[in-house]
């Protein structure tokens, strides 16, 4: 018990519907809707903005308003999402999980804050260029909506200002992230091995591991990359994975994804709070901890 209550030391030590009417501010609108978000808008983007809350959750969507209005015209009664800019939501804490162990998260969709009540709030973005005109697309046109972006890039920064009930958070998708989510939430079976043992621990023995590694560290995939040394590998067997997590000096922030269909492999460096994260050195640690 008191290695485990070491290695837990080590890692905390290393990985420290009716919307309202908007309200106008000296420069920018602010648009709320009950129990959900407060969002400004500078106001020099009012007249080219159609600003929506309420909608079945009430969370803000935002749209170029030329290319609402040239999509209506061109595409009466139908909703291509032309213009869309971004949008706004939130999800309790189960179902975020639930959307990590399966890989529901990523593409369009990043997680940038979280409340004291568990919620988990995601910003939703397009992944191509929504622009529409009736016509030609001139330079202005491109322009203003090169100048729309720009700002929208911007709005999860002010939604956590305007909003003081939310702590800023982020986190990435990779499988690695995925792996660590159903060890933690599907309470999947895992084993480790490195050259001296192979453990299957229980539950109750990986959750001091998985828990802040899952919740605190970043998984980036790395390319022209080649770890060497010694390494503890984890397996999941009812997906087929494995990790290895390397743990020689100068190699303990990078893991690697072995592929099983065809040997292919990813690397992956880990990191903290915009610093290398030693994550092979916290799995040594703990390994021994368990002996």
């Amino acid at each position: 018990m008191k290695k485990l209550a070491l290695f837990l030391t080590l890692v905390l030590t290393l990985c420290a519907c009716a919307p309202t009417q908007p309200t106008e501010t000296d420069t920018t609108t602010k648009f709320s809707s009950p129990g959900h978000l407060t969002l400004s808008v500078p106001n020099e983007y009012l007249d080219l903005l159609v600003v929506k809350t309420a909608d079945a959750t009430g969370a803000p969507a935002v749209y170029e308003k030329a290319s609402v209005e040239a999509e209506a015209k061109l595409y009466p009664g139908e909703d291509w999402g032309a213009g869309w800019l971004f949008s706004l939501g939130s999800m309790n804490e189960h179902d975020f999980h639930k959307r990590l162990c399966y890989g529901a998260m990523g593409t369009g969709a990043e997680v940038f804050a979280r409340s004291d009540d568990g919620d988990y709030y995601i910003f939703y973005h397009p992944t191509d260029v929504g622009l529409l005109r009736d016509g030609e697309y001139t330079d202005a046109d491109w322009e203003q909506w090169g100048e729309l972006c720009e700002w929208a890039a911007g709005v999860p920064d002010t939604v956590i200002a305007d909003n003081p009930g939310l702590i800023p958070y982020q986190r990435t998708y990779t499988v690695v992230d995925e792996a660590l989510c159903r060890i933690l939430y599907e309470q999947e079976e895992a084993t480790f091995s490195r050259h001296d043992r192979t453990v299957t621990p229980t539950f109750g023995q990986v959750f001091p591991l998985v828990q802040p590694l899952s919740d605190s560290v970043m998984f980036r995939s790395v390319w022209d990359v080649d770890p060497t040394g010694d390494y503890i590998s984890l397996q999941i067997p009812s997906a087929n994975w494995r990790f290895d997590f390397f743990t020689d000096e100068g190699q303990q922030h990078y893991v690697r994804q072995v592929f099983f269909s065809d040997g292919m492999e990813q690397i992956y460096v880990a990191d903290c709070d915009g610093q290398l994260f030693p994550i092979g050195q916290v799995v040594a640690t703990w390994l021994d901890a368990l002996s």
